[in-house]
């Protein structure tokens, strides 16, 4: 999720994420400004609020509280992501019971399940040299020293790579500075494991700090049902002879929907921006049951035509999954880019393709619109997302007056679980087959009228 833009977009974030002990190293820089370099801190506090994304400016502001203790926010776009207390009078340091272990090796993140956590213990290799720290981070090395440094940058390697592994995010950390044994490593120990929050709590301890890091083990790119399992509840021939082309079908919705149809003998074409190989894994597991299934590049964002020459003549039905981020971190008041954002994908570029479709074949075009029960039940923070579904919605329905042989189906969805929804604790969510299937089948009575 800090690396790779691929893996990125199917965690809760969408994007790259900055490590937060990155965020807090960068206060710390600045803040280092404002202090005697002989006044060195005893202990560090920080919550993170909200993830910083790669290429995000970050804003930060200091209050002395007292002559003690110092206090920064982080902000990104006046949004808080941090908060952060620096101490500069003696803290109790944390025990961690696995000290002197000898260092774990290993590149890649574990992938650990909840119940492998509790108890767990280990340690990491400590990363950095003298020279990078000099030279990304010139005024935190010199008044913490690159120890101080080293071991905080290790905070991440734990939580990242051992524990909870490939699918975590840290909460917070408080630790105490001071220095104690000499060695080249941090140790780590689960002290709890609280399932109902998927929340993880460590002891740390390193040659310059010691204390405790909570992190979230949160939720792994969302599985949908296999085309085996869906063949029980479908008709082998149910949807025989339809040609779905179905935008955003390399994952999500667009995958189950893709999945459903050759299930009952049609022809899905799924559509891919940068998820390729999504799109081939989707289409694999299609073809290995004995169905079939295309795969196309499309982007909405580029003109439409000479992305439509690989297509077949004639199209039963369009299937329109097209979406960007939905939940993404943002000002609570409205935020006429993030609408116009929304906008471009489910009103400007959705009408750009029926046109062009409607223009490329003779026969009628049936599609399907996902809208949303948001603009029923309005939940807080999607005021753009629901304003735009809602443009949409008037948007069909005057698609139909103006085409005759266009026919649009709208139907407002409830939430569902997908990589968009995926949250850290349980949300009640509905099934997402119970809600596709009758929609496809309506979709394919209509053109077969």
């Amino acid at each position: 999720m800090h690396m790779d833009p691929l893996f990125a977009r199917r965690t809760q974030a969408g994007f790259p994420v900055v490590h937060g002990v990155h965020v807090l190293l960068f206060c710390l820089e600045g803040l280092s400004n404002n202090l005697d370099e002989k006044s060195l801190p005893k202990g560090v506090l920080v919550r993170f609020l909200r993830p910083t994304l790669v290429g995000d400016k970050i804003d930060y502001y200091f209050f002395s509280k007292n002559e003690s203790v110092w206090k920064i926010k982080a902000c990104t776009e006046g949004i808080v992501v941090a908060k952060i207390q620096i101490s500069f009078h003696p803290q109790q340091r944390n025990n961690c019971n696995c000290t002197n272990s000898p260092p774990q090796l290993g590149n890649m993140p574990e992938h650990l399940g909840f119940e492998d956590i509790d108890g767990l213990f280990g340690s990491v290799k400590i990363p950095g040299t003298d020279e990078e720290f000099q030279k990304y981070l010139p005024k935190c090395n010199k008044w913490l020293g690159s120890q101080v440094i080293r071991d905080l940058i290790s905070l991440s390697t734990v939580v990242g790579m051992k524990c909870p592994g490939l699918h975590s995010i840290m909460a917070s950390l408080e630790i105490s500075l001071a220095k104690c044994d000499d060695y080249d490593y941090l140790n780590y120990q689960v002290v709890s494991a609280d399932k109902r929050y998927q929340m993880v709590s460590l002891n740390v301890a390193g040659p310059s700090l010691s204390g405790r890091v909570e992190a979230f083990m949160r939720m792994p790119p969302i599985t949908q049902r296999s085309i085996s399992e869906l063949s029980q509840e479908i008709l082998p021939k149910e949807f025989e002879n339809q040609i779905a082309l179905i935008v955003g079908g390399s994952r999500g919705l667009g995958e189950l929907t893709a999945k459903i149809i050759a299930a009952g003998g049609g022809l899905p074409i799924i559509t891919y921006v940068v998820g390729k190989d999504d799109a081939e894994r989707v289409a694999q597991e299609i073809t290995e049951f004995g169905a079939r299934c295309d795969i196309m590049q499309y982007n909405v964002s580029m003109p439409v035509k000479d992305q439509l020459s690989a297509l077949p003549a004639k199209i039963s039905c369009l299937y329109y999954f097209a979406t960007p981020q939905i939940f993404i971190r943002k000002d609570p008041k409205f935020n006429p880019d993030v609408f116009h954002k929304f906008c471009t994908f489910y009103c400007d570029a959705f009408v750009d393709l029926v046109e062009a479709l409607d223009n490329r074949q003779e026969r009628e075009l049936f599609v399907f619109y996902p809208s949303t029960t948001a603009l029923e039940d309005r939940p807080d923070g999607i005021t753009e997302y629901a304003m735009a579904k809602a443009a949409g919605e008037i948007l069909c329905e005057d698609i139909s007056r103006w085409s005759k042989k266009v026919h649009i189906y709208v139907e407002r969805l409830p939430r569902i679980l997908t990589d968009q929804t995926a949250t850290i604790t349980a949300v009640e969510s509905a099934d997402a087959f119970k809600v596709l299937k009758p929609i496809i089948q309506k979709c394919v009575a209509l053109t077969r009228r």
